[in-house]
Order: structure tokens, then sequence, then C-alpha cells
């Protein structure tokens, strides 16, 4: 892996394609939405080389000055890796990353924080480490699926230590909470968290019914659980239903892009980009470029 300090945001505002390289994830959360139908191909990132021609196509297509963007976009663009959780397959991982980076890529990634070691290793690379924590109690993240096979699972303090470690591997790292506001987890007080972690950014999202309602809650009590938690130091970001629907472009683990269906569960999927092009397979499914704009 080359040495690639990421250290800062490029400057102005950027486009974000989320790859979901993987399903696979050690955890089993209840309304987990990283379901794909799978086609007989496996998932894209094993092959090295298939890697380096889709971050390519994808580095070209999302250019700034691509028309599409309606000039909308001066900074480089970001991509993101997520999952399932990419951690898991750790010389996978580095190697897109890698890869991203040479390419021109802002390069983040979304992760349980399960790995640490498998996060230490890339941290140099990122601009932005997006931590996945929707419960600070052993109890709430056991009810939600937040664990392993074994019921193991992450302890507040290990996060402290993981994020402090990878801050000083990478000083210009920002760090980013995800957390799913479900049943389990709505009336919880996230303060003292927040308040040890000291994250730029928190995502706070409605939990969304892609291909379950287990969990799920109303407005209200999620209006609630943001009000309760507005007056803490993070830049918050708040994404109900109707703000995370067609607003995110993303790519499944097979290269596929794919979208949120409106009022319906399920996705709806473009050709695989390998074999169409990226600007043929964006064609393919719906995005909201104002939506996007919305959310940052």
């Amino acid at each position: 892996m080359s040495v690639i300090s990421a250290a800062k945001f490029s400057n102005g505002p950027s486009i974000v394609v989320n790859w979901h390289v993987t399903e696979a994830c050690n955890y089993g959360c209840k309304f987990c939405y990283s379901h794909w139908t799978r086609p007989e191909t496996s998932e894209l990132w094993r092959d090295t080389e298939a890697t380096a021609v889709l971050i390519t196509a994808l580095r070209t297509f999302l250019r700034p000055d691509n028309p599409l963007w309606q000039d909308r976009f001066t900074g480089r663009p970001r991509l993101n890796f997520a999952g399932g959780e990419p951690t898991l397959w750790q010389a996978h991982l580095a190697a897109a990353v890698d890869q991203a980076a040479e390419a021109g890529f802002d390069v983040s990634l979304i992760s349980n924080g399960s790995r640490p070691d498998a996060l230490r290793a890339i941290a140099p690379q990122l601009c932005l480490l997006g931590l996945s924590i929707d419960s600070t109690q052993p109890e709430g993240n056991a009810q939600i699926g937040r664990a392993d096979r074994k019921g193991a699972q992450i302890a507040t303090a290990d996060f402290v230590r993981l994020v402090r470690d990878l801050r000083a591997i990478n000083p210009a790292l920002q760090v980013k909470l995800n957390t799913v506001v479900n049943a389990i987890n709505v009336e919880e007080n996230f303060a003292p968290l927040i308040k040890e972690l000291a994250p730029e950014r928190w995502k706070i999202l409605r939990m969304l019914p892609s291909y379950t309602d287990a969990l799920e809650i109303d407005g209200t009590a999620f209006d609630r659980f943001v009000a309760r938690h507005r007056s803490l130091g993070p830049e918050l970001s708040i994404e109900d239903n109707c703000q995370m629907v067609q607003s995110y472009l993303m790519i499944d683990p097979h290269g596929r892009f794919y979208q949120n269906r409106l009022g319906g569960k399920g996705y709806d999927y473009s050709s695989p980009i390998l074999e169409v092009g990226a600007a043929q397979a964006f064609t393919q499914i719906p995005f909201d470029l104002d939506r996007f704009l919305d959310r940052y």
C-alpha cells in the first residue's frame, strides 16, 4: 500500500458515492438494509483488476465538470466504502482504498469498529471514518443484534481508545458517528458517549424499513430523540425516511448502481457498471440531486 495522507477534505462541495463492497457482517442488526439480490457473479471487490477498472470508471464519471452535476460540485469526489463490514477482509479493503486514493478520490469508510487493526492500517488514507454505534448499553446492542455470534460487542471504552489511536495516526481524520434510531434506543441518552468521542459529525437516521419493519418507530419518537440531543457538540445530520430515499448514490457488492424504492421495500438496480459503463448504468436508477445536496 502506498502512503497517501488524507490531510483534509478537498475544498468545495463534493459528490459522494457509497460502494457497499460486501453484504457479509459479523453482526446481525435486525433492521439491516444491506441485503441485495445476488447475480451469479461474486462480490466484485474480490477481483483486484475489476476493482481497479470500476474505480477508474467512477473517477471519470464523477468528475466535477460532468454536466449531470450542473456545476454544483467543485471538490474532488469522495468514494465511501461500506458494507456489511468491509474490515472483515483487511487485504481486499487495503487494496481498494489504495486504488481509490491513487485514482484521485477522497476516501472514507463506514465500519462497526470491530477490527481495529484494519482501521489503523488504512487510517493515513482516510479523510473520514464513520463508526456505526446504535446503543451505548450492552443490553441495547444485544436486542438490536449489534453483537457477533458469540455475543461479543464493543464497549464504549474500546471505541474511545480506537478513536484516540486513529487520530494519533492521522490528526486530520474526521470522525462521524452513525446512529439508527429505532424502538430499542429511541429513549437512550447518547450524551456521555458523544462527549467521550467528540466526533466532528453525528448522523442520526430514523430506521428505514427497506426490508423489514422490525424496530420501526414513528416520526414523533424520532423527533423527540433528535431534540434531546440537539445541544451536543458535533454537527448533526438528521435523516428521516423521506430524506434518505433517492438521495444517495450507491453501488452494490456486484458493481451495480442501486436505489431505494419510493414507497416500497427493496431496491431498484442498474446493469453492472463494468458491462454498460457508469454513464449508462446511472440512467437506469433514480437519483435526486437536490435531495442529495439537502442532506449535506
